[in-house]
């Protein structure tokens, strides 16, 4: 270490950073609970209101292959792109 100092600035969002960040992270507790519908009715919140948002749609898209087919019993929430 060279002892210089860490300054940490607080990130400020916008109202719809924070509303988007609010319904990332219920549908990231549902998706992480196994509740696939209510997991994917958040990202779909999300899409309708940012439509270009990559990782909603990434995880909306997961949460129906889920609910197809099912993960693992010792499923830790990891994807498995391959």
């Amino acid at each position: 270490a060279d002892g210089g100092i860490l300054c940490c600035v607080p990130l400020r969002l916008s109202a719809e950073g924070e509303e988007m960040l609010g319904l990332y992270h219920g549908g990231l507790d549902a998706y992480r609970a196994r509740r696939w519908d209510e997991a994917e009715n958040f990202f779909r919140r999300c899409l309708l209101r940012f439509p270009d948002d990559g990782p909603s749609r990434a995880m909306e898209e997961r949460c129906r292959d889920y609910r197809e087919r099912h993960p693992p019993e010792d499923w830790d929430g990891a994807f498995d792109a391959g």
